[in-house]
């Protein structure tokens, strides 16, 4: 099925109250949702949010990543990796 918030969290490093405020505000690592209603996140979307941890410890803001897809994320870690 995915990842539970409490595993995204563990292995992203992403705190689980900031994960949902990304998704209410920005509408950014939107999980899916179980018939019940709980977030479940898939493995595309934790390489996205390891990918904007990466950026965040670089110094990149959230409310421009947000803004971004997913090829200029991966176009802005892959230049501060060089």
């Amino acid at each position: 099925m995915g990842y539970s918030i409490d595993q995204f969290s563990k292995i992203t490093g992403i705190n689980k109250l900031v994960l949902r405020t990304w998704e209410n505000r920005y509408e950014f690592l939107k999980a899916e949702r179980s018939e019940t209603n709980i977030r479940y996140y898939s493995d595309n979307l934790l390489i996205k949010a390891l990918n904007t941890k990466f950026l965040i410890d670089n110094g990149y803001k959230i409310s421009f990543i947000s803004s971004q897809d997913d090829k200029e994320i991966d176009g802005l870690v892959e230049s501060i990796k060089r």
